[in-house]
């Protein structure tokens, strides 16, 4: 059974180093009751969200209060989420093979279904240049 480590640190700010752990702190276990995690993204408020995806979850980690909640229980099968600019949370939805946003309140909205008419082998990781959407689909690079 996969686990999801944090570690638990004062403040949700960003560590200035490139440490993973900041020094004097220690990694502990805050959950372990997911099948296979998956995709951290991080918002701006420093929430973690991940996903426990062949259970089609997504849960939100809370920076202040340590606290996992559900986010949605309808995820398409999320792999791979990063945060757009307006706060949104776009997810590789690989159930249909699709690409996902889904709002602050857990909302979510079919971004993409193909490219050029074909359907996406198993979108698995995203991210947001300055001005490009890029995705992993199953070995070959996307840009758009």
């Amino acid at each position: 059974m996969a686990s999801m480590m944090l570690s638990v640190m004062t403040a949700c700010a960003q560590m200035p180093s490139n440490d993973i752990v900041a020094e004097g702190e220690t990694p502990v276990r805050v959950a372990d009751s997911y099948s296979f995690t998956e995709g951290p993204a991080v918002d701006a408020r420093g929430d973690v969200y991940f996903t426990d995806q062949p259970n089609n979850k997504i849960y939100r980690w809370d920076c202040e209060s340590g606290e996992i909640t559900l986010f949605t229980d309808q995820s398409g099968r999320s792999n791979g989420m990063y945060f757009d600019v307006q706060g949104n949370l776009i997810a590789c939805a690989d159930m249909d093979n699709q690409l996902w946003s889904f709002d602050i309140e857990g909302h979510s909205k079919i971004l993409i279904t193909d490219y050029r008419g074909k359907l996406m082998n198993g979108p698995n990781d995203v991210w947001i240049s300055r001005d490009t959407l890029k995705m992993l689909v199953h070995g070959v690079a996307w840009s758009h």
